[in-house]
């Protein structure tokens, strides 16, 4: 009885692991956003990752997503995403192909060796091999699933990349105009320039003057 309170114990434990680890990731969201909402930021929503943009939201899921499509319009960022696609499709069929040979060479392995001499060393070099190309196949799965994430990293950098050498090109070219001030139409004259006042006629220096002698009256 003890044994089996124990067991049934464990499993509704187990069980309820298994219901937090699928419900409560998917209250995780993140709550900071870039400022500038032209550049491409790749955030949490119920869980699982995204990537926003204008106002847009991309699926960025295990096979990349909609990565092309949100750095669509700059050349290398969409090569690097391309590559982040091909990489997660090696690592699948790198990581499956030898899983399925070492599942298919051990028990070769296994059953050749229990059957004594004849066609055991065969048999056994046979499993043995698939079971060696199988692991290599594995451990060459996590080289293609590491370079495919550093390709979407290098997708998200060179699209943001293009976005600011575009405005401090833009900037470089001269000050973007105020709409709230009026600006003239093309090839509208100047205003004439208003003249200016003339200027004071200058006092006589006392100075300069020459003292008259009274008429009559010698120098």
């Amino acid at each position: 009885m003890h044994g089996r309170g124990r067991r049934r114990a464990v499993a509704t434990l187990l069980a309820l692991g298994l219901v937090s680890a699928s419900v409560l990731p998917g209250y995780a969201n993140s709550t900071y956003r870039r400022r500038d909402e032209r550049l491409l930021a790749m955030r949490m929503r119920s869980g699982m990752p995204v990537l926003e943009r204008n106002g847009r939201v991309f699926d960025a899921d295990f096979f990349g997503g909609s990565l092309e499509a949100a750095v669509a319009g700059n050349d290398e960022a969409v090569a690097h995403a391309q590559l982040a696609r091909d990489s997660m499709w090696a690592f699948l069929g790198t990581y499956l192909g030898g899983l399925g040979l070492m599942l298919v060479g051990a028990p070769v392995a296994g059953v050749s060796a229990s059957n004594g001499e004849g066609m055991a060393l065969p048999g056994v070099l046979t499993g043995v091999s698939l079971t060696t190309l199988g692991f290599i196949g594995v451990c060459s799965s996590i080289y293609f699933a590491t370079r495919a994430q550093a390709a979407q990293l290098d997708a998200i950098t060179a699209f943001n990349d293009g976005v600011i050498s575009d405005l401090q090109r833009r900037m470089s070219s001269g000050p973007l105009p105020n709409p709230a001030m009026p600006t003239a139409p093309s090839g509208a004259e100047p205003p004439p320039a208003t003249p200016d006042a003339a200027a004071p006629t200058p006092a006589p220096d006392a100075r300069d003057e020459t003292p008259q002698s009274p008429a009559g009256s010698p120098p």
